[in-house]
């Protein structure tokens, strides 16, 4: 190749991506330019060669053609222009920071060529300040605290000048070594500019976002450190060069619930995991933040799980976990033996040692293991302690449960039938009776038979209290199948037997309650079950009310022709009667009833008697039944406009529930939740970890729920124009977005997307998003004004992107769409913006010899849009018509100057005493 030739070859390599073809290349060129014997095109050569190396992933190639760099400036100086000569020293960081990364390289090396930087830098006349912070980066690799300390101020206290790192690189490293030295506060401190992103360069925010990951965890700043990841995993995802970033993320998700997610993430960068060009630390770093998750893995009982068949020993998460400790334990030794001190063993052992520090935090991934068998059930609230408790223990907690109506009432009685003792009859007979009500939902007729052969068994014992409840289980269970007229005459009987039983000291208050509330729950469910009935949200769904069980159906079985202000007078009367017996648990049913009747036609009426459901659920120390009407609570105020309250009963719903919420009850809970936060503008913050917390409840149970929630979670980080949080949500959300949304909504969030996309200078993707928007909505008369704003954007985004032809038509489509829409201020402005395309549309000439004939036909679509403008009849200008003509008369303006200046160059490049072809 000749000197011209290598010259024109170096500059088209530069445009490559970094990467194995671009090291390749320079390579090559590099040889070329030696054998060319040009000294100014070798240092170039070499340059560039070193350049390709540090970002392409394999510095540690890059200290021969350094040194031969370095010989080639004390043999010619001359060859080195000022940006030559300034890229020689500036390498000499790079250089010797990667020998510290090769192991095999001595310490006496390292030490020797920084004395070497130093010599030269005082010679150059260049500050000592990177030679101190290359010192600081020894001692520190090495264990030496006190020479790091050392080093370190004194890289403070020099002075800046060209060869410093800049800002953000400098707060990097500095904040890193006080997060080594467990200054996490003061890392944090040093960063917040990086971060904030008022500091920024090629190499940050990318390794801050990840470095602040762990001590943000340990300030319990777990909303940043989650949006430091969303944000900075999606900056180093598939950039081999920050194989160590990814590493790290992958640690962080590790170390906060989100193994499912660290797994997608390595099985992404498996790659990575073979060996390559890279240095031993970043191959290193890599793997330890693999391996943390492999070992949390395989502590999680998922050894089995696929992991990459590229590689035999990498097969499964078990094999890799094996695998991949092996290779860090020679990787740590081979830095220990070089740097005589075991600082780099100790530290793989101290992250790989570390516990989760978060069970949960949800980050809107859409991976999930399979299900795994769970262990045995957690013991019911206030169960016996100790091992073995006998069956009358067993017995008397069960029995406990069910007249406090707990929720684990039916699992403490499948305790007693597990106790592996031979049960008495009456203690079976409640065994059964538990179970039975399983049925109630499922198979009313089946619940029914089981309960009539129950209520017999209790009466054979003699048990006659139990023997009434159970028959009214049964006679509820008939109603529910159908069977109404037997349910009421069984009624009429129960309530008589009640009566005068427990007025003969029969029956206990509670007793008396149960037998006689089954009149009441029949009325009550006759009603609601018309088709004129009231019917309000009910948060739990379907379901059926089972006498005694202190539970309301929603009435879908049956007809009824009770009527409501009857039904409602039988149950303000039973409210009394369970008032004066002492039984505020009971009454809280009968509120709820009042307040479903209430509903469509009184809501002041619906609060108090929700309120005083929740209040009575208190009373009774019953707090899972005040969760109920906590969530209707907060339903009623987001209908009547005041999310603040529906904030604080969705909080309380929570809290009451506890535990004892089942996971559909957790999620619905947090999806109202979320829907109150987004009403308080200045909540979106909340919005986010709310919405992501709902989404993970909702994984499993609803995929449209899920979805829905993650993408409000993107949303509200747009919202607080976080848009880099925003869009990696989007990014993992988009190719599902169909699953929760028609076709108005998909266009909807895909211009959301779109406008987070821009904001980043993704312009390309942008613009796909907003024309598959358009597309979504071109044909719906009733979105003509969004389909006009979507091909404006897009028309945007086409002409950011470069695509100048593609954002002329887009240009023109969008004008033609806010003409049949009436709007001809955004018309105009669209139509101005396609007359600058056509003088500017540099990719459509070979030369700029037809400059002339495109300004002028710029002139021409400028001058018709003042035209179509002026058409206006002055008297039906309104103030963005007349302020429109201004603005365009000035354009027109502008552009005549373009066109001027066109012609005069081309009569300049076409003037006297110029060869053809040398232009």
């Amino acid at each position: 190749m000749t000197v011209e030739e290598v010259w024109s070859a170096l500059a088209e390599n530069a445009q490559t991506p970094n990467g194995p073809v671009k090291v390749a290349r320079a390579e090559y060129l590099t040889d070329a330019a030696q054998a060319a014997g040009h000294s100014p095109l070798y240092a170039q050569a070499l340059l560039d060669l070193i350049n390709a190396y540090e970002y392409g992933a394999e510095q540690s190639k890059l200290l021969v053609p350094f040194a031969r760099l370095l010989g080639l400036w004390d043999e010619d100086a001359g060859a080195f222009d000022a940006r030559r000569r300034h890229s020689l020293f500036w390498y000499f960081k790079w250089a010797t920071g990667g020998m510290l990364r090769v192991p095999e390289v001595p310490l006496a090396s390292v030490e020797s060529w920084l004395e070497q930087m130093q010599s030269r830098y005082r010679q150059a006349g260049h500050s000592p300040r990177a030679v101190h912070m290359g010192r600081h980066r020894l001692a520190r690799a090495t264990g030496d605290t006190a020479a790091a300390t050392r080093e370190f101020e004194a890289w403070l206290d020099a002075p800046r000048d060209a060869m410093a790192d800049c800002h953000a690189c400098e707060a990097g490293d500095q904040g890193s070594w006080h997060a080594h030295s467990g200054r996490d506060e003061q890392a944090l401190t040093l960063w917040e500019p990086v971060l904030g992103g008022q500091l920024v360069c090629a190499e940050e925010p990318h390794r801050v976002l990840s470095y602040s990951l762990l001590p943000l965890l340990r300030a319990g700043s777990v909303e940043q450190a989650r949006a430091n990841h969303l944000r900075g995993y999606r900056m180093a995802r598939g950039v081999p060069n920050l194989r160590s970033t990814i590493g790290r993320h992958i640690e962080f998700c590790a170390l906060t619930g989100n193994e499912a997610r660290g797994l997608e993430i390595l099985t992404e960068h498996a790659g990575l995991l073979a060996q390559g060009a890279e240095d031993a630390t970043s191959r290193l770093e890599f793997l330890i933040g693999a391996l943390v998750l492999l070992r949390r893995l395989v502590a999680l009982d998922l050894s089995a799980l696929p992991l990459t068949a590229a590689d035999p020993d990498l097969a499964t998460v078990g094999l890799a976990a094996v695998t991949l400790r092996r290779q860090v334990d020679t990787l740590c030794a081979r830095f220990d033996a070089r740097n005589g001190s075991c600082t780099v063993s100790g530290s793989a052992a101290a992250r790989l040692a570390a516990e989760p520090l978060l069970a949960s935090l949800p980050l809107g991934g859409s991976v999930r293991f399979p299900a795994r068998v769970a262990g045995p059930a957690p013991a019911a609230a206030g169960s016996p302690r100790g091992t073995g408790p006998s069956l009358d223990a067993l017995v008397d907690h069960a029995q406990r449960l069910s007249d406090a109506r707990h929720p684990h009432a039916r699992r403490a009685w499948e305790r007693v039938a597990a106790s592996g003792q031979e049960l008495p009859p009456a203690v079976s007979a409640r065994v059964d009776r538990s179970r039975a009500r399983d049925l109630m939902e499922r198979d009313p007729a089946a619940a029914r038979a089981a309960f009539t052969a129950i209520a017999e068994r209790f009466a054979q014992l003699d048990e006659q209290a139990e023997a009434r409840e159970t028959r009214a289980s049964a006679a509820f269970a008939a109603f529910l199948a159908g069977d109404r007229d037997t349910a009421q005459a069984e009624a009429v009987v129960l309530g008589a037997e009640a009566e005068a039983a427990y007025a003969a000291g029969a029956l206990t208050p509670r007793q008396y309650l149960n037998a006689r509330g089954l009149a009441v729950y029949l009325a009550f469910n006759s009603l609601v079950a018309r088709p004129d009935g009231p019917n309000p949200p009910d948060p739990a769904g379907a379901g059926s009310g089972t006498a005694g069980s202190g539970t309301v159906g929603s009435g879908t079985v049956g007809s009824g022709t009770a009527d409501s202000a009857a039904v409602a007078d039988l149950i303000r009367a039973e409210i009394t009667i369970t008032r004066e017996l002492g039984d505020p648990g009971r009454a809280a049913v009968y509120h709820r009833m009042l307040a479903q009747l209430a509903f469509p036609t009184d809501q002041a009426e619906t609060r108090a008697r929700l309120e005083a459901a929740r209040d009575g659920s208190l009373a009774a120390d019953q707090p899972w039944d005040a969760a109920e009407p906590e969530e209707l609570l907060a339903q009623l105020a987001l209908r009547e406009g005041d999310p603040a309250a529906a904030q604080h009963h969705t909080q309380q719903a929570l809290a009451y529930g506890g535990d004892l919420l089942d996971g559909r009850q957790r999620a619905r809970l947090y999806s109202l939740l979320t829907e109150a936060l987004w009403q308080q503008p200045d909540r979106r913050l909340d919005v986010v970890d709310v919405a992501l917390r709902a989404g993970e409840l909702w994984d499993g149970l609803s995929e449209p729920d899920t979805l829905h929630s993650r993408f409000t979670a993107a949303r509200a980080y747009a919202g607080l124009r976080r848009y880099g949080e925003a869009a990696a949500l989007f990014d993992e959300l988009m190719p599902r977005v169909h699953v929760p949304y028609d076709e108005a909504g998909i266009a909807m969030t895909r211009e959301q997307y779109a406008d987070c996309l821009t904001q980043l200078g993704e312009h390309r993707r942008a613009a796909e998003q907003y024309l598959a928007a358009a597309k979504l909505v071109q044909d719906d008369p009733r979105n003509r004004l969004p389909h006009a704003r979507l091909a404006w954007s897009a028309a945007q985004a086409l002409q950011s992107a470069g695509l100048a032809s593609d954002a002329l038509s887009a240009y023109r489509r969008a004008a033609q769409l806010w003409g049949e829409l009436g709007n001809l201020p955004a018309r105009v402005r669209c139509l101005r913006s396609a007359a600058w395309l056509l003088g500017w549309a540099e990719e459509t000439r070979e030369a700029d010899v037809d400059a002339p004939q495109r300004w002028q036909a710029a002139l021409t679509a400028m001058q018709a849009v003042l035209d179509e403008l002026h058409a206006v009849p002055a008297a039906e200008r309104s103030e963005q018509v007349s302020a429109e003509i201004g603005h365009t008369t000035d354009q027109l303006d502008q552009v005549r100057g373009c066109l001027s200046e066109a012609q005069q160059q081309a009569g300049r490049e076409d003037g006297p005493g110029v060869e053809p072809g040398k232009r």
